[in-house]
């Protein structure tokens, strides 16, 4: 079952009541939660946690500095195409968008992550849409161009489409750091 359908299931205005229903004991419990649940989500995206905003930003700037300390890193996009099956409304390439489709060569791959290292970037976020299944044959014959950026010194990430194999199959090959699978939704 995709993240569509699976939205599709809920009751918004179920939803939407339980939300406004929400007051200052809620906000309250919520946020002295250690691990806040989706009712306690609820509470701080509800017009009572209004005035608990800035309590809200020293809790999440604390979690985000204990979680992760000091650093950023900046991941530059290297998309390996831009074709999506999806209609994601905020998206550029969003299916319904009339662009030039396209998906790199291995040559192109490393032309672009050689002008990536000319920059001060070191970290490149390789980017694989939620891609048609007759178009993830041709991604997946990119995997040995991907061979070739360790010798960049580059940080690789690959996000991919979820609900499909080609994750494993790209963390497999050689000059991949990491993997992440995406999470696309389907607005229709």
């Amino acid at each position: 079952m995709s993240y569509y359908d699976t939205i599709l299931r809920y009751d918004w205005e179920t939803t939407r009541r339980a939300i406004y229903a929400k007051n200052d004991a809620d906000v309250e419990r919520a946020l002295a939660a250690e691990r806040p649940t989706m009712d306690d989500f609820a509470a701080l995206v509800s017009p009572a946690a209004d005035k608990y905003l800035g309590e809200m930003a020293s809790k999440s700037y604390a979690t985000t500095r204990r979680r992760f300390g000091n650093v950023m890193q900046l991941y530059v996009p290297l998309y390996l195409a831009n074709i999506c099956q999806n209609h994601c409304v905020y998206c550029g390439f969003n299916c319904t968008n009339k662009i030039h489709r396209a998906i790199l060569t291995p040559e192109e791959i490393h032309a672009e992550a050689q002008a990536i290292k000319r920059d001060p970037f070191q970290h490149i976020l390789l980017c694989a849409l939620q891609d048609h299944p007759c178009h993830k044959r041709r991604l997946l014959a990119l995997r040995h161009s991907l061979q070739d950026l360790p010798r960049l010194s580059l940080f690789r990430v690959l996000e991919t489409w979820p609900e499909r194999k080609a994750g494993p199959v790209f963390t497999a090959c050689h000059g991949l750091t990491a993997a992440l699978r995406g999470v696309q939704t389907r607005p229709r």
